[in-house]
């Protein structure tokens, strides 16, 4: 499977999951991942963290 392959499978998992079987964390933190690659039947995906002391940008979204 192709990287551009990978991202479309993805988008469309994404959007069939839909808003009513998540919660809005849930929409927020997939919102925020990407694929990377796949491994055997396993996507491996991506997600921003933010070190200690520092505020993301969903924190200072709090704060």
């Amino acid at each position: 499977m192709s990287q551009d392959e990978l991202h479309s499978a993805w988008a469309a998992m994404t959007a069939e999951l839909g808003d009513e079987s998540l919660s809005g964390q849930q929409r927020g933190w997939l919102a925020v991942t990407q694929p990377l690659g796949l491994f055997e039947d396993t996507v491996i995906i991506a997600a921003p963290i933010s070190s200690p002391g520092r505020h993301s940008n969903l924190d200072c979204a709090r704060c």
